[in-house]
């Protein structure tokens, strides 16, 4: 039916935040009601109406359709459509600050909502009538209906089947928690907005590193492991394809592959009676934050940014501190310039946009930090992208001298991190210098041509595994170097028998698909591989490691996700069984990295932590004898994620 094609494509544009582009298509399904009298989508098609005249600033527009669409709904007495159209309505006058209106249309939507137990409309109109509330300075109200949405929100997490879908259901209800973390901070209630913090953060990894510790996963019968396999090898089969062919079939054929793949964990998981009694782990309360904090010998800083402002916590084993932080937009911004001079040292002095930034972030924090030697940082949003380490806190010294510092999503994810399960025969596993010629670099960057990927050799990184290898007795050292760099080498060896892994070469990081995100090993003789390692294999990875090493460009990235922090590289070898991971958040220049892993590496080797070996690679460049090694741009991007 023509009018609900041209309703669909006009939702679309809706949702995809272009109104502009929707209105001729839901004009034009209204047009069509008399002749089809389809009144239900008469009905959703005034609201979407409402919605993107709204959107593109014809208001006097808007309001008549928002309430067309509320008398037909109640003409046609379906009170789903009666309370979305008072939900609109409700924001529609919020955005025009006319509280006491926006307030009424709220109050009667949740009323219906109630009524007819619809959870996504109670939250809608619980959380506008928090906005109105917060709007009018009473954040006690604000708390008042955010409490019992959250409790919703949680409800529904809890009966959603698997981790992904349970992190993008959090995503899109992200702003609930920040709008409650902001009127707790409001009320000076910390320690609550703190929790509501934790709730809100990491989730999805929290509950993937449970599954990972009971095995479920690795806990295959053999018929499912050989349909794993399979369907595997397909996907590896269509991507290879596809790098060969960019056509318009093989991007069909790719992602129906991965379709089905995602398809199959789905349904293992919801047939699979012990994925149905594993009890998902609680976020960690305030008080458990700061056992934690005193049992390891460190302060934690968990931040959290806002629209309007953003927040710190400080928690350390006497005290749980909040500090106020500037908004989102003004951290991202700082954030956005000093990483850009970070990212080429030919773009100026670094120094003053360090120290600005220092002084937003932790200036507030400096007094209570006296006397800590080790940080571990929760981040959020763009702060993924930032290494703390490189922050000057006074002229002429870096962060990274005064601290050890590491990283975790949050500080459940980070409790929850497992040490090494079992002695390992071997010291190290390492791949470098993966043989890929001309033909077959371009055709992997036409599959990843979004991520910016340079797949040139790196003839440096041969250099770099064998000094690192000659750290390590020659029995408990192994070294896949060249054309025996191979995924199939990688899935065949016995992971779980080394104390320490590093693969020198590419990372592909796929922001739009982060399953295809993976690790790019020799391009010839695949077989029946296609040569990277993606995150969906890795997560069938069985690692027993103290440290993977991803000794490549911009390993650290991926695609954040809000309410969960950064999903990619990090995260699959996390639940593989990896204690800690070691990633880059830049471009690295593979003439320099050799000089800094070799030193990491010598610490390890003596038993050094990882840590603290990390730092004091660092802060030997920074005090290097060639002034090029110094600069920020060649230690700072390699940062440390996992246990401390």
């Amino acid at each position: 039916m023509e009018q609900r094609i041209v309703e669909h494509i006009g939702t679309i544009y809706l949702r995809l935040g272009k109104p502009g582009l929707a209105l001729p298509y839901l004009e034009k399904s209204i047009s069509l009601t008399p002749e089809t009298k389809a009144m239900h989508l008469h009905l959703n098609a005034l609201l979407s109406l409402g919605e993107a005249y709204a959107g593109v600033g014809r208001t006097g527009k808007a309001s008549a359709s928002l309430e067309e669409g509320l008398a037909t709904a109640r003409k046609m007495a379906r009170p789903a459509s009666e309370a979305q159209a008072l939900d609109l309505l409700g924001e529609f006058w919020l955005k025009r600050n006319d509280l006491g209106k926006a307030k009424t249309f709220f109050e009667q939507g949740l009323s219906i909502a109630e009524r007819i137990r619809v959870p996504q409309l109670t939250l809608a109109a619980r959380r506008g009538l928090a906005r109105v509330a917060s709007r009018m300075n009473h954040p006690e109200e604000a708390w008042l209906h955010l409490k019992p949405a959250l409790e919703a929100i949680e409800s529904v997490r809890g009966r959603i089947p698997t981790p992904d879908l349970r992190a993008h259901f959090v995503e899109q209800n992200a702003a609930a928690y920040e709008e409650a973390i902001d009127a707790l901070s409001r009320m000076g209630r910390d320690r609550e907005a703190l929790l509501v913090a934790e709730r809100a953060r990491g989730r999805a990894l929290l509950d993937l590193l449970t599954e990972s510790k009971s095995n479920l996963r690795k806990g295959l019968t053999s018929e499912q492991e050989r349909e794993r396999q399979g369907l595997e090898s397909k996907v590896s089969q269509a991507l290879a394809a596809l790098a060969k062919d960019d056509s318009e079939n093989n991007r069909l054929a790719a992602a129906e592959a991965e379709g089905k793949l995602a398809a199959w964990q789905e349904a293992v998981r919801v047939t699979n009676p012990d994925y149905a009694a594993l009890r998902h782990p609680q976020p960690y309360t305030p008080e458990q934050a700061q056992r934690l904090a005193r049992e390891r010998g460190l302060a934690i800083l968990t931040f959290a940014l806002g629209e309007r402002r953003s927040h710190l916590w400080v928690i350390t084993g006497s005290a749980v501190r909040m500090i106020r932080l500037p908004p989102r937009a003004q951290i991202e911004s700082a954030v956005g310039v000093y990483r850009a001079k970070l990212a080429r040292p030919s773009n100026g002095d670094f120094e003053a946009a360090s120290r600005q930034l220092y002084g937003m972030l932790l200036g507030g924090a400096e007094p209570i930090l006296a006397g800590e030697r080790k940080i571990l940082i929760a981040p959020d949003g763009i702060l993924y992208y930032l290494p703390f380490e490189a922050l000057c806190p006074k002229p002429g010294r870096f962060l990274v001298e005064d601290f050890t510092i590491g990283y975790a999503p949050s500080v459940s994810v980070f409790a929850a991190l497992r040490p090494a399960r079992a002695p390992r025969a071997y010291d190290l596993l390492a791949y470098g210098d993966p043989v890929f010629s001309q033909s077959e670099a371009v055709q992997m960057q036409n599959v990843y041509r979004s991520g910016g990927v340079s797949l040139s050799r790196l003839p440096n990184t041969k250099t770099e595994v064998e000094e690192i290898g000659a750290l390590f007795p020659r029995a408990r050292e192994k070294l896949r170097l060249g054309a025996e760099a191979t995924e199939a080498s990688v899935k065949a060896e016995r992971l779980g028998a080394y104390r320490l892994i590093h693969f020198a070469t590419h990372a592909v990081i796929d922001e739009r698909a982060p399953a295809r995100s993976g690790i790019v090993l020799s391009l010839v003789n695949t077989g029946k591989e296609d040569g990277v390692l993606r995150v969906s294999e890795i997560f069938n990875l069985n690692l027993n490691a103290d440290l993977v090493t991803l000794s490549a460009c911009r390993t650290g990235l991926g695609k954040v996700v809000r309410g969960e922090g950064m999903i990619g590289l990090t995260r699959a070898i996390l639940y593989a069984g990896s204690s800690r991971v070691l990633v880059s958040l830049w471009e690295v220049n593979d003439l320099t990295t050799p000089a800094l892993m070799k030193s990491f590496y010598a610490r390890l080797s003596a038993g050094q932590s990882v840590s603290e070996a990390l730092r004091e690679a660092k802060i030997t460049m920074i005090y290097s004898e060639r002034p090029a090694h110094r600069h920020p741009h060649f230690w700072a991007p390699f940062i440390v994620s996992g246990a401390f």
